[in-house]
């Protein structure tokens, strides 16, 4: 299975980091792909997807079998997850795709673009975190699609995001030494 790993990444975390290498470790898992939004996306502070692309690739130079899809950075319009997904998966006949979903993502989930083809078509994983139950919101908002999604447990996540990474310019713990280097070179994030 192709999972996708989509988000912001601005920057890349040693999070993001941790959740790629877990997945990465998971049975069902082939392969694992990060997908940066573009800059047609609208969400403000966005450093340009160039950067946030390169800084990726830092990260999979560490992560076996991890890769950087360019499907919503060459793109010139937010894409919706659908689409996207539509598109990876046209690259990988024959394998089936997933998507990482945060946990409080699941509340708005039902609101997503075609969000039941979304469910049909593809798996999404959630990683059990911060006290929400899963399993109600799948049963009370998803329960046609129950099947369809992998609820992954046995992850412990970190107190770390790219928020507060860029509200911390003393805290360069939060990203790895080739990313954080790579933000000082190009002079992001006030760094």
């Amino acid at each position: 299975m192709i999972v996708v790993f989509g988000g912001a990444f601005n920057p890349p975390t040693i999070a993001h980091e941790a959740v790629a290498r877990h997945l990465l470790r998971q049975e069902f898992c082939k392969s694992l792909l990060f997908l940066p939004v573009g800059d047609a996306y609208p969400k403000p502070g966005l450093v340009p997807v160039s950067h946030r692309v390169e800084m990726l690739g830092l990260a999979c130079i560490g992560l076996e079998n991890a890769k950087v899809s360019l499907v919503e950075a060459e793109c010139l319009e937010p894409l919706p997850t659908l689409k996207s997904l539509e598109r990876i998966q046209s690259g990988y006949p024959g394998h089936e795709v997933s998507f990482v979903v945060g946990a409080d993502n699941l509340l708005g989930l039902h609101t997503w673009f075609k969000w039941e083809t979304l469910l049909s078509k593809f798996y999404p994983i959630v990683f059990r975190r911060d006290g929400i139950d899963i399993d109600s919101l799948i049963e009370k908002h998803f329960s046609c699609f129950r099947d369809r999604f992998i609820i992954l447990s046995d992850f412990s996540g970190m107190a770390v995001s790219s928020t507060a990474y860029r509200g911390c310019l003393d805290n360069d713990s939060m990203v790895s030494g080739p990313i954080g280097s790579y933000i000082k070179r190009h002079h992001l994030y006030g760094r």
